[in-house]
């Protein structure tokens, strides 16, 4: 017997009885509606291309009666049917949109869903929305039910005027279902899951027989079919054989599923004590199907109606062949978006045609996103309207890690979403030309529109830190440190007022950063600022000083409370703390630099990431060496530093120290 599932790649088989494996991306069990809507068309927010007259929709989603945000919402608009996930405080923004009627359907976890028209104007109105969903009631805490039938003999939707708890909990299933399908059809990623296959005989130990990384994408699913979850074909060798259709959390609410299937509350476990017990609903196909089929349970929490757990179990085993003795596939869930859950980790136990049971663990690794990323579960909005605007994520390894031989377990992180923001520094002839700022902020709209970033983004395991919240420091003042990313470009605009000619002047650490930045620098045009040389900053440290700044996109960055922060450890000299500190020149000739610089596990100071000496731009549009550049080299050469620490891992620190520069008079 083997198993069909688009998500592994072609490997050999190892023989008829071998595992049969599983990936299944479920969804939490929830219920979502919406109260009345409100619909204002207003002012154009911001400019767009000229002669463009999509719409635009932006809201917000809010409880009903009162003003308090339902955070992580999905609203739908139909036709065609795009959908997006609101940020945590409800904000959400759909755009491009051809003028017209439309239905806009907002749903989420606990609520009622509500389905309303209206009109989208074309540009430059916006309409914008207000969605007031109310709560439903919670699901009483279940202790004994009706006893359920031995066998499945009436199929279908539970009926909500028979057993109005089982039609609630059911409709959960099937909306959240609708949440999941928006993940992977608006927010497609790509996944690794790290699996481990071992067979137990009951005299001894398991042994591990193989170990694969398994790489598959969310879009690849198989629709349930009765009497095909058991089929004869070939496999990718040209080999026959038999294949299971592995049914997936979103079939339960496949309408052929839900047809040949009952479903039925169980009652509570009494050896269960604990204060909140989770809430099994069971399923089992019509006894009339008679071919191997799927039966099961799913485990849900009753506050948040959110999937816990889930077992699958083949019927009618027997009927295969060559038989399987029995066949169980144990699944736990955990959210990589709020409220929709991926399998986090998985167990399947199959006793096939020889001794012994054969078992496959396995565990999600990561997911990246192939355009726009959801908001993560546990972030921190630290950018207002983060998902009006488009987010990227960060991945972060700690050193020794990507060579498979990690040297640390970095404690978990929060997540926070930033702005990673251009800026273009101010020349002396700004001061006395009024144009300038308004003729900056063309050029950088122009690199904003032609910037194209991945969506994801790797990081070294660097960052600048942040003063974190008494909650999050217990008190203690400690340091929270986010990966930063912090480079400089030169851009020369020739005589006709394009930009022919983009310098690295200091770089980001990351090579998909800085190629997308010159890609998107070369070719813009400014013709106001033909003959000039300006200098662009694209970092998530909010610019400081005299510049004109735009943000380019959201990053989405795990984020640690520092066990240790940076430090000097000899020679004794000025402590440095991971702060912002723009250069302030003094009087007299003399330069009070600030350099901003890395540092390694081992201490020292990275001195090719030194980012900024002054805002003098004939020495930021130069990535060599000036004379106060050099003093502060000097400076920081003679300094060890003791790394920052998260959890007992070593972490590279974006930091800032001051030095004080006299240049010599001329």
């Amino acid at each position: 017997m083997r198993a069909r599932d688009a998500t592994r790649p072609a490997r050999t088989r190892r023989e008829d009885s071998e595992l049969i494996r599983h990936w299944c991306t479920a969804i939490a069990v929830a219920v979502c509606t919406a109260t009345p809507l409100t619909a204002v068309v207003t002012a154009p927010a911001a400019a767009q291309t000229a002669g463009d007259s999509s719409g635009k929709i932006v809201g917000r989603v809010l409880y009903a009666g009162r003003d308090a945000p339902v955070g992580f919402a999905s609203v739908t608009l139909s036709p065609p049917g795009r959908s997006r996930f609101a940020d945590s405080a409800g904000r959400f923004a759909i755009v491009q949109i051809p003028p017209g009627f439309y239905h806009v359907k907002a749903r989420q976890i606990g609520f009622s869903p509500f389905d309303t028209l209206v009109e989208v104007r074309p540009a430059p109105a916006v309409t914008t929305l207000t969605l007031r969903l109310k709560h439903v009631p919670v699901l009483q805490r279940i202790t004994t039910r009706a006893k359920a039938p031995k066998e499945c003999i009436a199929p279908g939707v539970p009926d909500s005027s028979v057993d109005p708890e089982l039609a609630m909990l059911f409709q959960q299933v099937r909306e959240n279902v609708v949440r999941l399908r928006i993940l992977t059809n608006e927010y497609p990623f790509r996944f690794r899951r790290e699996d481990e296959y071992f067979e137990r005989s009951g005299r001894g130990p398991d042994v591990m027989t193989q170990a694969d990384t398994i790489e598959g994408e969310s879009w690849h699913e198989e629709p349930y079919e009765p009497g095909q979850v058991v089929v004869n074909g070939n496999d990718q060798h040209g080999q026959p054989g038999q294949f299971m259709h592995l049914v997936q959390f979103q079939d339960l609410a496949d309408k052929a599923f839900e047809d040949t299937h009952c479903w039925r509350i169980a009652d509570r476990d009494p050896n269960d004590d604990s204060e909140h017990p989770l809430v099994r609903l069971d399923f089992r196909p019509a006894a009339a199907m008679g071919f191997p089929d799927i039966e099961g349970s799913i485990y849900i929490d009753p506050d948040r109606y959110i999937v816990k757990h889930a077992r699958f179990h083949l019927t009618r085993s027997g009927m295969t062949s060559p038989p399987i003795h029995d066949w169980t596939y144990y699944s736990s869930f955990r959210e990589i978006v709020p409220l929709v859950p991926v399998v986090s980790g998985f167990q399947s136990f199959v006793q096939a045609g020889r001794p012994g049971t054969m078992v496959e663990e396995g565990r999600l690794i990561d997911v990246s996103y192939v355009h726009d990323a959801p908001i993560d579960p546990s972030v921190r909005d630290t950018v207002a309207g983060a998902a009006a605007t488009r987010l990227i994520v960060g991945k972060v390894t700690f050193q020794g890690q990507s060579d498979g031989a990690p040297t640390c377990n970095p404690p978990p992180s929060k997540t926070i979403v930033e702005s990673l923001t251009g800026a273009l520094y101010l020349p002396p002839a700004a001061l006395i030309d009024p144009s300038w700022s308004a003729n900056a902020q063309a050029l950088l709209r122009q690199i904003q529109s032609r910037l194209s970033l991945p969506a994801t983004l790797d990081f070294s395991t660097f960052g600048y830190g942040t003063a974190a919240s008494a909650e999050d420091a217990a008190g203690r003042g400690a340091l929270r440190v986010a990966p930063g990313v912090v480079g400089r470009y030169a851009l020369t605009v020739d005589s006709t007022g394009r930009v022919d000619d983009v310098r690295i002047t200091a770089t980001t650490l990351s090579g998909a950063i800085d190629s997308a930045v010159v890609d998107a620098a070369s070719g813009a045009t400014s013709e106001p600022l033909r003959g000039q040389t300006v200098i662009l900053s694209l970092s998530t440290i909010p610019p400081a000083g005299a510049v004109e700044s735009l943000q380019f996109v959201h990053i989405q960055v795990p984020s640690w409370i520092l066990t240790r922060p940076a430090t000097v450890a000899t020679p004794p000299g000025v402590a440095t703390t991971p702060v912002r500190a723009p250069a302030v020149p003094s009087a007299s000739g003399a330069d009070s630099v600030v350099v901003e610089f890395v540092v390694d596990p081992t201490g020292y100071a990275l001195l090719p990431t030194i980012h900024r000496v002054s805002t003098d731009l004939a020495i930021l549009a130069n990535p060599g060496m000036d004379m106060a550049t050099e003093a502060a080299a000097d400076s920081l050469s003679a300094r060890v530093y003791k790394p920052a620490l998260i959890g007992r891992c070593a972490v590279s620190q974006l930091t800032t120290a001051r030095f004080p520069v006299r240049r010599p008079t001329e």
